[in-house]
């Protein structure tokens, strides 16, 4: 009996024990001390770093996280235009006119003489009502009539030639046949004539674009045709546009707004909120799980109002940080910690 009595005393004891190690444990004052919050943790996942915070760091950290929505834009590209005098275009009608006026006298004239030169060799022809020196008179006349409407016709064709080569073919038609364009209205200041310069190997511009001053007041321009000549400064493609004359004067600078693609792109809109900038590229941080943050590039080719029009790499219900993604930066470049977890010191053996 004296085992059992010695193994029972022992139990009495452990039972002892803890119910006083249980009295003390629950004494008011006296709480247990919190388990150690896990630090965030970086992992690799398809070569891509990987953000993990910890539900409490998580709601301490300020991290805002919202959907992106699909959205279209208009891709816009800027040009530099400038509102061409019209004194050249004024001078070139002038002299066309002139020119065209000769030419139409020395048509008069030339059928005038060769009528008279029919009838004076029908006269001729009848008995000789009319002496061979009045026919050889009106033949000569009529020949001479012949030579001034060519030269008439060629100084107007040249004139013409000189025009397209300068103006083009769409403008010379207007300074040549003005009636139903808008020369009319360019010549009595009611509308303004402008030259866009295009960088090089660029696209035609469409039909209407919008051109604006310094000030940022901007106007419709329509498109009239393309200019044979370049700019001198940059070699790229210029056309001619007119617009409202309003208060633009004769060689000022403006600014041209043309469409940059046919049609609108699909994509989303990066809010500049949630880009953060390393190593020269601009970034954001997508939720890819409960406490999951990836790193992903923004294109900052398409600016657009508070933010990045993004056409690839995002999808439309993708989770974009927009608050604390500096700190997940700082989280995700942070060095990898030991396996000892200590400071990475030297240790000592005495």
């Amino acid at each position: 009996m004296q085992p059992v009595k010695k193994i029972l005393g022992i139990g009495a004891a452990v039972i002892a024990a803890g119910a006083i190690a249980l009295t003390i444990a629950v004494r008011p004052g006296h709480t247990a001390p919190p388990a150690p919050t896990p630090p965030p943790v970086v992992t690799i996942v398809k070569g891509r770093p990987v953000v993990t915070l910890p539900p409490a760091v998580l709601a301490a950290s300020g991290v805002v996280v919202r959907p992106v929505t699909a959205s279209s834009r208009q891709p816009q590209l800027s040009a530099a235009a400038r509102v061409l005098p019209l004194q050249p275009l004024i001078e070139r009608r002038a002299r066309y006119q002139q020119a065209a006026a000769r030419r139409q006298a020395a048509t008069i004239s030339l059928a005038a003489a060769h009528r008279a030169y029919r009838r004076a060799r029908q006269l001729n022809r009848q008995h000789q009502n009319i002496s061979d020196q009045m026919l050889d008179s009106a033949h000569n006349a009529y020949a001479a009539a012949l030579a001034a409407q060519r030269a008439a016709a060629s100084a107007a064709n040249a004139l013409r030639l000189t025009m397209r080569q300068r103006w083009g073919a769409e403008m010379t038609q207007w300074l040549t046949r003005p009636h139903g364009t808008p020369l009319p209205a360019l010549f009595s200041g009611t509308l303004a004539l402008l030259e866009v310069t295009l960088s090089p190997g660029s696209a035609a511009p469409p039909a209407r674009i919008q051109v604006g001053n310094a000030g940022g007041s901007f106007q419709a321009a329509h498109f009239i045709a393309s200019s044979p000549e370049v700019d001198p400064r940059i070699q790229g493609p210029t056309y001619l546009f007119y617009t409202a004359r309003n208060d633009l004067r004769a060689n000022q600078r403006l600014t041209a707004i043309l469409p940059a693609a046919l049609h609108p792109l699909r994509g989303v809109v990066i809010p500049s909120t949630a880009v953060i900038w390393y190593a020269s590229q601009a970034w954001a941080y997508v939720q890819t799980g409960k406490n999951q943050f990836t790193r992903r590039a923004v294109s900052t080719a398409f600016s657009v109002a508070h933010g990045w029009f993004a056409t690839t790499g995002w999808r439309s219900g993708d989770k974009i940080v927009v608050a604390g993604a500096p700190l997940l930066l700082a989280e995700e470049l942070q060095p990898p910690q030991s396996a000892s977890g200590g400071d990475g010191g030297d240790d000592d053996d005495d």
